[in-house]
């Protein structure tokens, strides 16, 4: 099969998918709304929260711009699948036999829903990315920080804030300073995971 014939078929598959079929409003309201729509949404909720613990926990500041500019762009893209898809099957469920209260009904929740939407993703997912885009341009909230050896390479002191990559600093100095006991940490706090990360160095 050339890549021509392929594409074809992909798109054929994609055109008769369920995805797509939803987008059409093809599938039944109770399918469209329940399924699609109350339990879809759930679903995502769950990710999302699940996914912002892990990007702030586990990489680094660019790794957490890109995963929250995918994870947020996926919630719209779900949003908008899931609107469009119950509306239009509103729309054709009185000619299913289904009464014009519940299509309308559904209507009324699709508004509802994309108020609801639009109110998460100002509240929660501009301020992400915003702070995000703060943590790349150096963290100037947070402050810089000072790390010295002292007492004849015995003692490491600590002043500033708290931005990411201290921690790898602190343990690269530990490396290199074999001998050093004590950590004296002088600091009004910052990035809570990078304060977490400092305290498993020590």
């Amino acid at each position: 099969m050339n890549n021509g014939n392929q594409l074809a078929y992909l798109a054929e598959r994609f055109k008769n998918s369920y995805a797509a079929r939803h987008w059409r409003g093809e599938l039944s309201l109770p399918i469209s709304y329940f399924v699609n729509g109350i339990l879809g949404g759930a679903v995502v909720a769950v990710i999302v929260a699940a996914t912002s613990e892990f990007i702030y926990a586990t990489t680094t500041p660019w790794n957490i711009f890109f995963g929250l500019i995918i994870t947020w762009s996926s919630v719209l893209l779900v949003t908008v699948w899931q609107c469009v898809g119950i509306w239009r099957s509103s729309d054709a469920h009185p000619s299913r036999g289904g009464r014009v209260f519940w299509a309308n009904t559904a209507k009324v929740m699709v508004v509802l829903g994309l108020i609801q939407s639009g109110f998460v993703i100002s509240q929660n997912g501009i301020p992400q990315i915003q702070e995000s885009l703060r943590i790349l341009a150096g963290d100037p909230s947070v402050g810089t920080y000072q790390l010295r050896i002292i007492n004849a390479g015995t003692e490491i002191e600590y002043i500033g804030g708290i931005p990411f990559g201290a921690s790898e600093r602190l343990q690269a100095l530990l490396d290199a300073a074999p001998m050093v006991q004590t950590i004296h940490l002088n600091s009004h706090g910052g990035r809570i995971g990078e304060a977490e990360k400092l305290r498993e160095v020590t």
